[in-house]
């Protein structure tokens, strides 16, 4: 055969063999092309509703029948306070790339939108939100015993981590985000490992692989906050060997059952049909706002306590071995906004890039689910180094707003001004309106007539009797100093137990009697509708 005939067939075979490799290769092909344009500007929205159509993916369960909420429409402010500066909304949420917008309060719809061509039906991706629908999977798993521990150790559910960066670390270490070892987490490097993973993701490889794989450490186990998003991959890891069960079960289980879902969500998978539990959930706006609710209300749903509400508590607050850079606070895969004071204290919220957020803020009864598509989420703005801080100051902003609490010149119309305890135990609340207790300088008590109020003292939230013409009693325990009270309220006897403090509710306040003394925990309040 001759030199250009052996050259001929050398170059058709290879042809042949690249023809083959494409065909064979084509869907990974397609999938790596996506993830490369996934956040081009003129791709990005659509491809944020239609995630099914770029990567491998699961089907989760409809649930038995939509929950429908109420609805209470209201308009928006004209302006929100941003780093201590007014900003009007419209143009904030327009620079913020939004494209969905659900707010709730007390349980009901009170604002509902969607822009740049998305509807209610979409199924939107939740990035990161994902790690705190993972985080409430190990409620029942700890109240059942499945995971032992959050001290135990990762390799002891799961072998494959011994001689990785993972061994030795805790689960508490990983759902704090505090696993020590070395990953650089900057989505703008098209270098980096958060990068690296999201290759392995798009070309079908197995992220338990991946995970194992990792074996360098910066830092030992649980000396650092660090975010580090293969942290909640190795804590799902852990969970599905706890359990016996995939994230798929699981959360069908959990949260398909229970919520009510208006649509099925889409767990976006890995080669192994492994869920991509960091970052990969699609679900409607409304149905986000479903989960903010159900932890807004420890965890019950539709009459069912759907997750433990010591789990929530637990995993919503600040435990992390330090404040991150952000000046925020980290529970078990939620951020915890500081500072946590005032009517703001206990809020907390579920993070995704690109702006996806699930914020909630129990005293204020505000759940709010955003979507959006912003591709300068990492860029500094408004004197803050990340938009996560502006996002969070218009949501505490809003549930201000929209919680019905004005300042004291907003309530002069009617005729009420700062007040001591006295004078305004012997007061009317016209209805809808509400009153914040201070005293020294600091927020200590909000009541909204006919609604429950919050007392904070001591650095915890407690449900309290509402003001004593609404005719609303609660119960709880009240943290005073190093003290710690339990208050039940029954019919006509108010009782407490703890040696040496008695406590009486007085008109919607509390008084606290050590030692023969007594104490108003009322002091000024301050009246707005």
């Amino acid at each position: 055969m001759g030199k250009a005939r052996v050259i001929g067939a050398i170059g058709l075979g290879a042809v042949v063999f690249l023809g083959a490799f494409i065909a064979f290769n084509w869907d990974n092909i397609q999938r790596l092309n996506t993830v490369n344009t996934l956040f081009d500007e003129d791709k990005i929205v659509h491809n944020f509703s239609h995630m099914d159509e770029a990567f491998l993916h699961q089907d989760l369960a409809a649930s038995p029948a939509p929950f429908i909420f109420p609805e209470d429409p209201q308009p928006l402010p004209e302006r929100v306070s941003i780093n201590g500066q007014e900003r009007n909304l419209e143009k904030l949420l327009v620079d913020l790339d939004t494209t969905a917008l659900v707010i709730l309060k007390d349980g009901k719809i009170i604002y509902e939108s969607y822009s740049k061509g998305t509807t209610q039906n979409d199924l939107r991706i939740s990035w990161s939100v994902a790690k705190s629908f993972m985080s409430g999977l190990y409620g029942n798993a700890v109240q059942s015993g499945a995971i032992k521990s959050l001290d135990d150790k990762v390799e002891d559910y799961v072998p494959a981590l011994k001689g990785s960066a993972y061994e030795g670390a805790s689960i508490r270490n990983v759902l704090n985000m505090a696993s020590g070892i070395t990953f650089n987490e900057d989505y703008l490097d098209p270098k980096s490992d958060i990068n690296d993973m999201g290759r392995i993701l798009g070309l079908g490889g197995s992220m338990d692989d991946y995970a194992a794989g990792l074996t360098a450490q910066d830092v030992p186990a649980g000396t650092r906050w660090q975010y580090v998003s293969i942290d909640t991959h190795v804590a799902a890891m852990v969970l599905r060997a706890a359990t016996g069960k995939t994230l798929h079960e699981l959360f069908n289980e959990t949260y398909s059952a229970h919520l009510g879902f208006d649509r099925p969500p889409i767990y976006m998978t890995d080669g192994e049909n492994v869920a991509f539990a960091l970052g990969g959930l699609n679900l409607t706006t409304r149905d986000y706002a479903k989960f903010g609710q159900m932890f807004l209300q420890g965890g019950e749903f539709g009459g069912k306590q759907v997750i433990p509400s010591e789990w929530v508590k637990a995993s919503t607050t600040h435990s992390a071995p330090n404040i991150n850079d952000r000046g925020t606070g980290y529970g078990y895969q939620w951020w915890v906004p500081m500072p946590q004071e005032g009517p703001n204290k206990g809020d907390f919220t579920a993070v995704g890039i690109y702006g996806q957020y699930v914020y909630v803020n129990p005293a204020r009864g505000i759940v709010i689910a955003k979507n959006a598509a912003d591709r300068e989420f990492t860029v500094p703005q408004e004197g803050y180094g990340h938009s996560m801080n502006v996002n969070v100051d218009m949501f505490r902003s809003l549930a201000e707003h929209f919680a019905g609490k004005g300042n004291t010149e907003s309530f002069g119309s009617l005729g009420m001004q700062p007040m001591n305890f006295e004078e305004f135990a012997a007061s009317k609340i016209p209805a809808g309106c509400g009153c914040d207790f201070h005293k020294d300088g600091k927020w200590l008590y909000s009541s909204i007539h006919d609604e429950v109020g919050f007392f904070k003292q001591g650095g915890r939230y407690t449900k309290l009797p509402s003001i004593k013409d609404s005719g609303e009693f609660w119960y709880g325990t009240l943290s005073y100093g190093n003290d710690t009270v339990k208050i039940t309220y029954n019919g006509d006897e108010d009782t407490a137990v703890k040696t040496g403090i008695e406590t009486t509710e007085f008109e919607g306040a509390i008084i606290i009697k050590s030692n023969g003394a007594s104490e108003t925990l009322g002091g000024k309040i301050s009246c707005g509708c």
